[in-house]
């Protein structure tokens, strides 16, 4: 029988290696198939999809293979050969698996020849390998993000007229319909007007709520609720869920009844909607305002009907206005050369003036050779794409070519935006880790999947097929938006790949289970065999036993899963399938109730992300360890306001391919000293820092010269950060710096720290001013002091802080006089104020020519006397509590 079993092996290896490199023909095949879309027809389609669910089978089956190496190479047992035919003669679960990996292999062969007959494989190979080439061409290296503050052409006057509408004097509600056609413009003229001076200095409450397809009356008057008073406990969700129309109307009603409010909903598309939700917005007589932006002309004739109401109805852009916005965009000088004029005016005369169509076509041209040869084969392109089209459908037309345009690169990573609802907020570092997990990003030597995916997010927002949301003070993105036509396509085409599902019976193979805003999880039945990733994007509500365990369970270590996502679900405890999971690279199980991790977790050998952020967790076994593949383990709590973080255990320093570790107890002096054996890491987070090892602290700080982020918290009570001593850390690109506890005095080394954008210093308590140590620093864009200082003055020396945008003091409870000499701080917009010694305002305020906003609060205080009135009458909102 030995024989016989030493040949099924072999042939299961020799299978595998041809599987293999059949998967990266087919591969290869399918990113031809895609760069040259346009000629393929309806049977060719079918054909390419049949490809690839047979290559997403075939992978299926290597994973499995893959599985089978790992447990042999981990037995007891000495020599290859030994340990697999000891665990085959066993005739375990193992054996038996073995045998049906050998006929799946078989089978897929098989399938492979079947759908591959050879000469029409070759014939269409051969035809489709000129489109691959040719997008190869264009798949250089990502250029730098494009501020996304091209003006916002030819909208100004419609900028002025909502402006005016806002702050007429009438007293009364008032409703606004703005309407327009897809890709006209809506979005950004709303947005533009919302983020402006005007929102925040006339209103109490200013609140932008965007609406999903699928949203209900209840879902929006929801989110309202969610805006003003912040995240909703999941604990509450389900309760306020179970809520009527009529309690919400009532309860938004009583929220704003006291309050000059002004909300922009974007976008109703349902006139049922709008009659549900317009009840809720009191008449209060303070001069409040709703904006209703709609592409349905049904939903702005409902809103006109209301007294008060009014419509603005944006129009294409003219010609002229159409060129400068083009040229802005495809040229990096903003102006067309000579030999490009004639193919860049026709361009844009097929594109009718819609702000969508010129960003996207204007952002796929910048990217290509400036040749006339090459500009009027992307123009042929754009003709075909719209010779089919009627006037109102053809900016998903030119959605269609944007995307056919991508880089073969790109096209998963950008359809893989389809897992999250309408509106919905990406955040950035998430869709990295969730690219990297699924194995989306092509990584080149020497390259970080973080650099990559930075470059691919770049290129999809000079492409303006995504868009920038928020960035961080020093001009890092932090969250990004999917336009709502854009979203209408990638669900489109997504659908057809079949990316993802949201839909429980859905009678295809699923890879990918999205869990949205609600879900029926009693209801089962749908093929989770092949599931790759299971994601919940604001759901809070509670997931059944039956509806895990279909998911997450499927025999020991049998499962496929790559991508687990629970945040925010209603668990108090980490399903048991999950540990099943051999190929799991990623999960996410912050803001849940989960508190404790088992030993289990060792039997996890490909994760690469823990995420237990927000979570009563309070100590990892020391399981943890063997997960040598870990790069992101972040785990922490807040009780009172305070970071608390959770026991690790004491060889940390093993784990050597962290990139991220926060936040741990530092109350260790072995894990003090094993955190500079982690010399990958680009954020840390210690807190329970004890003063006695200082020193250690700056010794392992020296070997982390690729950190980003620092944050350091002591012991509460009067334990001192002592950070000053001779070993002083050299960090080239550390961004963010937080300490918090006690300091005798700042660590000098600070003031060498020449990347440093965001410093917060958290009850230090210091007795000398900490300015000399920072007030040089050639980046810092944002300085927090809370409880950091015991000075009765801080003063501001001339040409000092000359990058910073926002100061926060607060809690500085000895400090009476604050000075601004002429020329610090020259760009500073946010100033905030919390100290009830405060008697008069900053000497010098009148100085500070950019500041947009400034917050007094828990001061002396109550009224700005007619002599401080001038001294800040340049800044747009100034708010005294």
């Amino acid at each position: 029988m030995i024989p016989e079993k030493h040949y099924l092996l072999v042939q299961i290896s020799e299978g595998a290696d041809r599987v293999r490199d059949e998967v990266m023909q087919m591969r290869a095949l399918l990113r031809a198939a895609d760069a040259n879309e346009e000629n393929g027809d309806t049977e060719a389609k079918k054909w390419l999809f049949q490809i690839q669910e047979v290559a997403y089978d075939a992978q299926d089956i290597l994973d499995k293979f893959k599985q089978i190496t790992y447990d042999v190479n981990h037995s007891q047992t000495n020599g290859f050969l030994a340990k697999v035919l000891k665990n085959f003669n066993s005739r375990n679960d193992s054996a038996v698996y073995v045998e049906q990996i050998a006929s799946e292999l078989e089978t897929i062969q098989e399938r492979i020849s079947n759908v591959f007959e050879v000469q029409k494989y070759r014939l269409i190979y051969a035809y489709l390998e000129q489109g691959l080439s040719m997008n190869l061409l264009n798949e250089s290296q990502g250029d730098e993000c494009i501020e996304e503050e091209i003006d916002l052409v030819g909208i100004h006057i419609r900028n002025e007229e909502l402006v005016s509408w806002i702050t007429s004097a009438d007293p009364g509600k008032k409703v606004l319909s703005v309407i327009g056609k897809a890709g006209i413009g809506k979005t950004s003229l709303v947005k533009n007007v919302y983020n402006g001076e005007i929102v925040m200095k006339h209103f109490d409450i200013h609140l932008y709520i965007t609406v999903e397809k699928s949203y209900s009356g209840v879902h929006i008057l929801l989110s309202i609720m969610t805006d003003i008073f912040g995240e909703i406990p999941p604990e509450e969700y389900q309760q306020l869920m179970s809520l009527t129309i009529n309690d919400w109307r009532e309860i938004i009603g009583t929220c704003l009844q006291e309050k000059k409010y002004i909300i922009f909903v974007d976008e109703i598309v349902e006139k049922d909607v709008w009659e549900e939700i317009k009840d809720a917005f009191p008449e209060n007589r303070k001069g409040s305002r709703v904006v209703v932006i709609t592409s349905s002309h049904e939903v702005a004739g409902s809103v006109s009907l209301k007294t008060g109401s009014s419509v603005i109805g944006l129009k294409p852009l003219s010609q002229e206005e159409s060129w400068i916005l083009f040229c802005k965009k495809a040229f990096p000088n903003r102006s067309c050369p000579h030999k490009l004029m004639e193919i860049s005016r026709n361009t844009v005369n097929q594109l009718d003036g819609l702000p969508l169509a010129l960003h996207m076509i204007s952002g796929a041209l910048r990217r290509k050779k400036k040749t006339v040869e090459e500009w009027e084969t992307f123009y042929h392109k754009l003709l075909v794409a719209l010779e089919t089209s009627n006037k109102s459908e053809a900016i998903r037309d030119i959605i269609s070519l944007a995307y056919k345009d991508l880089p073969s690169y790109l096209k998963p990573c950008f359809l893989y935006l389809s897992i999250f609802p309408q509106g919905h907020d990406i955040e950035k570092t998430i869709l990295l880790r969730l690219w990297a997990s699924e194995g989306l990003l092509e990584l080149k030597e020497r390259e970080t999947a973080d650099e990559v995916g930075e470059r691919y997010i770049n290129e999809l927002v000079n492409r303006s097929l995504l868009q920038i949301e928020d960035k961080f003070v020093d001009g890092r993105l932090k969250f990004c938006s999917i336009q709502n036509v854009v979203h209408d396509f990638i669900i489109s085409k997504g659908r057809e790949q079949n990316i993802s599902t949201t839909d429980l019976s859905c009678p295809n193979k699923v890879r990918r289970f999205i869990i949205h805003y609600s879900i029926n999880n009693n209801q089962t039945g749908t093929n989770f065999e092949h599931l790759r990733s299971l994601v919940n994007v604001g759901y809070k509500g509670s997931l059944s036993k039956s509806f895990l365990s279909e998911l997450l369970y499927r025999g020991k270590k049998h499962m496929l899963l790559k991508v687990v996502d629970l945040k925010g679900a209603q668990l108090n405890k980490i399903p048991e399938g999950i540990f099943n999971m051999f190929h799991l690279e990623y999960l996410n199980l912050s803001h849940t109730q989960i508190s404790t991790v088992p030993r289990s977790i060792g039997e996890l050998p490909n994760l690469q992300f823990l995420n237990l952020k927000h979570t009563p967790v309070r100590k990892l076994p020391k399981e943890i360890l063997k997960l040598r593949q870990l790069q992101h383990l972040l785990v922490n709590r807040r009780e009172f306001g305070n970071i608390v973080g959770c026991k690790v255990p004491r060889n940390i320093r093993t784990l050597v391919s962290l990139k991220k570790l926060a936040d741990v107890k530092a109350n260790d002096t072995e894990v003090v000293k094993g955190i500079g054996n982690l010399t990958q890491l680009t954020m840390l987070g210690i807190t329970r820092f004890r003063r006695k090892d200082g020193m250690n602290l700056c010794l392992s700080l020296q070997k982390l010269t690729n950190l980003r982020i620092l944050n350091i918290n002591a012991l509460q009570g009067n334990e001192v950060v002592d950070l000053q001593h001779s070993a002083s850390p050299d960090l080239p690109f550390l961004r963010t710096l937080a300490i918090g506890g006690r300091m005798e005095k700042m660590p000098l080394w600070i003031a060498s720290q020449h990347s440093l954008a965001i410093v917060h210093l958290v009850k230090c308590a210091l007795r000398e001013t900490p300015m000399g140590t920072v007030e040089d620093l050639p980046n810092l864009s944002e300085l927090l002091l809370d409880g950091a200082y015991e000075g009765e003055q801080l003063l501001f020396k001339a040409n000092t802080f000359q990058t910073l945008k926002v100061l926060k003091l607060l809690r500085l409870k000895e400090l009476q006089k604050i000075t601004i000499k002429k020329g610090s701080m020259p760009i500073l917009e946010e100033l905030h104020i919390d100290n009830n010694k405060l008697s008069e305002l900053p000497w010098g305020i009148e100085h500070l020519s950019k500041l947009k906003v400034l917050h007094l609060e828990n001061t002396h205080y109550r009224s700005l006397a007619s002599e401080d009135c001038s001294k800040v009458a340049h800044i747009p909102q100034v708010l005294i509590k």
